[in-house]
């Protein structure tokens, strides 16, 4: 095919594709989405980078606008998943040194154009255009100085450092630097180039990435957070961003910016699953079970299909202890779903019942999750386990796992002699990974009363490799509570709770909670757990699983 023939082919699948109604209408919004595409090279020798480079320079002039929120993508489907109102594309050719630009501003939601733009420039001036282009978004137009062209298309071609010695005050290039210095790890010049970076000619979204790169760097999580935070504010239409944000605020607990965030991500997205899911445990974990109600109906609303959002519900209700309405939720997921969780909605049900002082419904629901798994040569241990941890013994024969659960209470009522002797006859018994990992366990906990000082000796022999310092934490963590050294034993499990995820720090926050409680810090015990606690996923053996009635019933003191 002929170039004149090419050039003609790509204008008309370009003028097809600009006539097409869009697939689907977005939904009703308080603000237009302006999505810029990379305009489409016809010249004859490529010239692809100029299409690229000129996208970008166009979002950077319209950054931070709440009303008109403009965001380059890489293709339409990209702007159709965003849920853009608008779209600005278009294609150029290179003739005789000089840019000819024929873009098009398109309504998606419409379906229909709204406006042709022909604009022409110096192959060496292209960037002035994107000052133009911007200005047809709508948006307000940023006077940021603008790069030499050939540092443009050198650093879209992935050549950064060419960008530099090119024009060594282009800001983006030396954004490229820096994040090529931090993948290599390469410390020595790192610094230097964040400073250079610091003098360059910077967008605010630049100085904001800058600042994040700076505070990894440092490995500060505050200006981190505070870093992109304003990195977000400059790019209104990044969802990807604002969910990052969301998780960082999230994992620091800092709930009530983590509100704004997801409500600004349900602005984008209104059925974004895991910022529905996301939005109801930060109520939950907030205290406010009102708003944790609505936020998880909410959720199954927007999406009835999700088991999720059942499970969720359930296990903010757990939280805040009403334990009848929980255990119904969690065979509710249990039955739109009965692989969840590996099975053990019934567990958790269950779970739910005995703490509600209902054991006769408790029992019935583990008879008929243990019936069904009666050829699981786990299913043993684990009856014994749900035994132990309603208070009972069996009448099963003995198990590895109810003797070593029988151990750990028998030290936990300061009868270590007995522990020991109980963890000794579990370690004959043993026939799984988890009774054996428990055995263990309880032969190490059951060791004579000691000092600190001499735990933290047993429990580095017993665990000696150097990739095991996060068992060897939780050992001694156990070891201190179990011994009354509460004190020791809070300064052990505090530090694992803030370095934890608020959805999986029950194994640390459980233990937190007990130190404190018993060490006589009531305030601080009620910080720790001010409602309540997540439901176990499992029943497998530990001993977090096998103190959950130890908690309730010290919660109820304070």
């Amino acid at each position: 095919m002929s170039s004149d023939r090419t050039r003609w082919f790509h204008a008309l699948l370009f003028l097809v594709a600009l006539l097409t109604p869009a697939c689907s209408r977005g939904p009703e919004r308080p603000f237009e989405i302006v999505c810029i595409l990379p305009f489409e090279d016809l010249s004859p020798a490529g010239h692809g980078a100029i299409g690229r480079g000129l996208a970008t320079l166009t979002a950077e002039r319209t950054t931070g606008d709440r009303k008109v929120r403009v965001a380059q993508v890489a293709n339409l489907r990209d702007a159709q998943l965003l849920g853009s109102t608008r779209v600005l594309s278009g294609w150029y050719e290179v003739r005789d040194g000089q840019v000819v630009l024929h873009a098009n501003l398109r309504d998606e939601a419409a379906g229909k154009a709204l406006k042709t733009i022909d604009l022409t420039a110096a192959e060496a001036d292209f960037p002035k255009l994107a000052v133009s282009l911007a200005a047809e978004t709508g948006a307000p137009v940023h006077n940021y100085a603008l790069p030499k062209a050939e540092a443009v298309i050198a650093l879209e071609r992935g050549l950064s450092e060419d960008a530099l010695r090119i024009d060594p005050g282009f800001g983006a290039a030396h954004l490229a630097r820096v994040e090529r210095l931090l993948r290599a790890g390469d410390g020595a010049g790192l610094a230097q180039a964040v400073e250079a970076a610091r003098s360059a000619r910077l967008t605010e979204a630049d100085r904001a990435r800058l600042d994040m790169m700076s505070a990894r760097l440092k490995n500060s999580m505050p200006e981190q957070l505070a870093a992109l935070k304003r990195l977000t504010a400059t790019q209104t239409a990044n969802i990807d961003l604002l969910r990052a944000l969301l998780d960082l605020q999230f994992q620091q607990r800092d709930y009530k910016p983590a509100l704004e965030t997801a409500s600004q991500i349900l602005e984008l997205s209104p059925a974004d699953e895991d910022t529905l899911n996301k939005q109801g445990y930060i109520y939950t974990f907030s205290g406010d079970l009102p708003g944790a109600r609505r936020a998880f109906e909410d959720y199954r609303k927007k999406r009835p299909e999700s088991v999720n959002a059942v499970d969720s519900m359930a296990e903010a209700l757990f939280y805040f202890r009403r334990y009848d309405e929980a255990a119904g939720l969690f065979l509710e997921a249990h039955k739109k779903n009965p692989t969840i969780l590996n099975g053990a909605e019934p567990f958790r049900a269950a779970l739910s019942y005995a703490l509600a002082g209902n054991l006769k419904e408790a029992d019935a629901e583990m008879a008929r999750l243990f019936e069904a798994r009666k050829a699981d040569p786990a299913t043993p241990w684990r009856q014994a386990v749900w035994n132990r941890m309603t208070g009972r013994k069996s009448n099963m024969p003995p198990t590895a796992a109810g003797l070593a659960a029988d151990a750990l209470y028998a030290v936990r009522d300061g009868d270590r002699a007995r522990g020991a002797a109980l963890a000794a006859e579990a370690r004959k018994l043993v026939k799984s990974p988890p009774e054996a990992t428990l055995a263990a366990m309880a032969t190490l906990l059951s060791q004579p009363s000691a000092p600190p000082a001499v735990w933290e000796s047993r429990i580095a022999a017993a665990a000696s490799n150097p990739a095991q310092a996060r068992l060897r934490a939780e050992l001694l963590g156990w070891a201190l509570l179990l011994d009354h050294h509460y004190n020791e034993a809070a300064a052990i499990w505090r530090p694992a709770v803030d370095q934890t995820s608020p959805f999986n720090n029950n194994e640390a926050r459980l233990p937190l909670f007990w130190a404190l409680a018993e060490g006589g810090q009531k305030d601080e015990a009620r910080k720790a757990m001010p409602e309540g606690w997540l439901p176990p996923s499992g029943l497998d053996p530990g001993p977090a699983m096998l103190f959950y009635p130890k908690v309730p019933e010290l919660r109820t003191k304070l």
